[in-house]
């Protein structure tokens, strides 16, 4: 039986398309280690109707200004219900709560209208221990 170019050709399709899988299939790999090295979240859970935000709102600001890179920021406004949900999820019953969140868990939170002085020690606590 002859084969002609066109057969040949066949097998060199299916050769590509299963290392366009294959690669497809390695760069989704890559892309979720990549994702995964990110180092965690700050979440902030407000609401604009409360005194005691009002009054924490800068220094969480401040406390923030300088965080490590990999770490992301997150503020929930409870007023919002889809932001609602995530902060009952997280944990949070009170305003203002600070969430420090490690590969999806929750691993320290801070409650209450603290001092500047307490919030970047219990931010800078975090940094350390999950930046090494």
């Amino acid at each position: 039986m002859k084969t002609g170019y066109k057969q040949r050709g066949k097998n060199w399709r299916w050769i590509w398309g299963i290392t366009f899988v294959l690669g497809c299939m390695f760069a989704a790999a890559l892309m979720s280690v990549t994702m995964g090295a990110e180092q965690g979240r700050v979440v902030y859970v407000y609401s604009d109707s409360c005194g005691y935000c009002t009054t924490f709102a800068p220094k969480f600001d401040e406390a923030v200004q300088d965080i490590s890179s990999g770490w992301r920021v997150e503020r929930l406004d409870i007023h919002n219900p889809k932001e609602l949900d995530e902060a009952e999820k997280l944990g949070a019953e009170v305003t203002p709560t600070v969430f420090i969140v490690k590969d999806g868990k929750v691993v320290d939170k801070l409650e209450g209208d603290v001092s500047g002085e307490v919030l970047d020690r219990f931010i800078q606590k975090q940094m350390d221990a999950y930046s090494s």
